[in-house]
């Protein structure tokens, strides 16, 4: 019998759902640049998220593929969208058009930068959040970015990365719910990617 062998490149994602039975959700990710995340969502809402393995991202490191994942979910949602290019420089991170508008994209990161400097100086990072605190996280990484310049905010769209860090996609129902109640809107529409 011959052996066989199988080598992976991109991303591979495991996905547990809960069950009727309470018990919670899991996700794994073996992501870019040799980072790994995971998450445990209890059935009460509480969880935790890890990063490990691989380097801190650095600066605008997986920008262009976070800005891809958001033309490719305008796409299917019908609207007709360019290839996103990479700009330099500012704070524009890349360019896509649908015709008449060139929005400009800038992309964030999801988890609040002490998870990062953890995975810097320790090779990984624990946290325990739950939808509130998760929803906080995500306010303030909008936040650090509404400080721009009022004329670079108008034709602004921001993305927020969450590829390594899927404790906030798991939870985007009641964090948009919490940042709805938060900011008093009348609706939230919460992607991540």
């Amino acid at each position: 019998m011959e052996r066989g062998s199988i080598t992976l490149s991109g991303s591979l994602v495991a996905h547990k759902v809960g069950a009727d039975d309470g018990t919670g959700e899991a996700i794994r990710i073996d992501g870019p640049f040799g980072r790994t995340g995971s998450a445990d969502i209890g059935s009460s809402g509480d969880a935790t998220y890890d990063v490990g393995g691989g380097r801190a991202p650095q600066n605008e490191e997986g920008s262009p593929d976070t800005a891809r994942l958001l033309v490719r979910k305008l796409r299917e949602l019908g609207q007709e969208w360019s290839d996103p290019v990479r700009v330099d420089g500012g704070d524009i991170d890349c360019r896509a058009t649908d015709g008449a508008c060139v929005p400009n994209v800038q992309v964030t990161r999801a988890a609040p930068p002490d998870v990062w400097q953890s995975l810097a100086t320790a090779g990984k990072a624990h946290k325990e959040t739950d939808a509130d605190a998760a929803a906080d996280a995500l306010m303030e990484a909008v936040n650090r970015k509404a400080r721009l310049p009022p004329a670079q905010l108008g034709g602004l769209v921001l993305a927020i990365d969450a590829r390594e860090t899927p404790v906030f996609a798991t939870l985007t129902n009641c964090i948009g719910e919490a940042l709805r109640r938060e900011a008093n809107l009348r609706s939230v529409l919460v992607a991540i990617y």
